[in-house]
């Protein structure tokens, strides 16, 4: 999605592209709010790495987020 929101001429999305997307686009309530660059944590780990860790949190730069799905016992 971050691709759609990059300049025209630009040929690919960067870390910065995505989360200004995620900023922009992703609400979820959170008690605090959940960054873009949390975001891009999150997607970070889960493409690379298959986990919610990443560079960024292991480096403390952001918090870790996770995804789940329907979470069968």
């Amino acid at each position: 999605m971050a691709f759609l929101g990059m300049p025209a001429k630009q040929a690919g999305a960067t870390k910065t592209d995505f989360v200004a997307w995620a900023e922009r686009y992703i609400q979820i309530p959170a008690d605090p709010p959940i960054s873009g660059l949390e975001w891009y944590g999150a997607r970070c780990g889960l493409v690379h790495t298959y986990t919610p860790y990443s560079t960024l949190s292991r480096e403390k730069d952001c918090r870790i987020i996770g995804y789940v799905d329907d979470m069968l016992p």
